[in-house]
């Protein structure tokens, strides 16, 4: 009996020590980050833990057409992986951010990309301007090459950072916990809560109209608690904020065929 006692609490102790060790490898990790110009990178940020993602290029992103859709949870080191520490809970939010200077063309120089619940660009002010926003999201970008150790490595990259951290999205040097850079504009915040529809916006400094501050419908994402992004590009297009799956559709017609079955046995009506 004793020998038996000895076998099972050895087979305890080390079960634990498996999943301390599996916790342990589950903690996010310091990597090199930084977003080349053109870039779309998607921040999660939430219980004082942040997460980046460098989703591509907005040129094919932001391209009316096939959505684009990303499945998250599937990354490795995950923010929705359990002990990420970044996903869960009410206070878990994210955005869509990107930035764009073209020096060869005065017309596009200082272009930025944000996703926030404001929906009427018409009635978003920046102040001080776009060219300046964009200059401030380049230093965010300048920030977490500091921070992260990294040149840039584009599309796929992907970096945790602690919300005390310098070049953290909710900094109040850089974007605060708000979105709203600090209160630079009153565009509703760049951020939503995860499931929500946010509209992903476009700031020029002057477009081809010679128009200048100009904000547009640039798309719509919905960042489902699945860990599922989903990316649709052009003004005015739509994104479903839930989609219903397969298996749901299947049991809801099976559901009606078995009560018209049972109405006609209770009206006497035999097939």
């Amino acid at each position: 009996m004793r020998r038996m006692g000895w076998k099972h609490k050895t087979r305890i102790l080390l079960v634990a020590l498996a999943t301390v060790s599996g916790l342990q490898g589950m903690t996010p990790e310091a990597k090199a980050f930084q977003f080349n110009n053109g870039d779309l990178v998607l921040a999660i940020y939430g219980n004082n833990t942040e997460f980046y993602y460098d989703i591509g290029q907005k040129s094919s992103l932001l391209a009316p057409g096939p959505l684009t859709t990303i499945d998250i949870s599937a990354l490795p080191g995950s923010p929705f992986a359990p002990g990420s520490g970044v996903v869960g809970g009410a206070q878990t939010q994210w955005t869509i951010i990107g930035r764009n200077q073209v020096a060869a063309s005065p017309s596009a120089n200082g272009i930025f990309v944000y996703a926030g619940s404001q929906n009427d660009s018409s009635n978003i002010t920046i102040l001080p301007g776009i060219s300046a926003t964009n200059s401030r999201i380049q230093g965010w970008n300048s920030f977490l090459n500091g921070s992260t150790g990294s040149t840039p490595i584009g599309p796929g990259a992907q970096v945790f950072l602690n919300s005390t951290d310098p070049a953290a999205f909710t900094n109040p040097n850089n974007f605060d916990i708000d979105g709203t850079l600090g209160g630079s504009w009153n565009g509703g915040g760049m951020k939503g809560s995860v499931g929500d529809l946010l509209n992903i916006l476009e700031g020029r400094a002057r477009n081809e109209l010679g128009q200048t501050n100009v904000v547009s419908d640039a798309g719509r994402a919905v960042l489902l608690a699945s860990g599922q992004l989903t990316i649709c590009g052009g003004a005015g297009c739509s994104l479903a904020t839930v989609p219903v799956p397969a298996a749901v559709v299947l049991f809801a017609s099976g559901l009606i065929g078995l009560v018209g079955i049972a109405r006609r046995k209770l009206t006497g009506i035999t097939v």
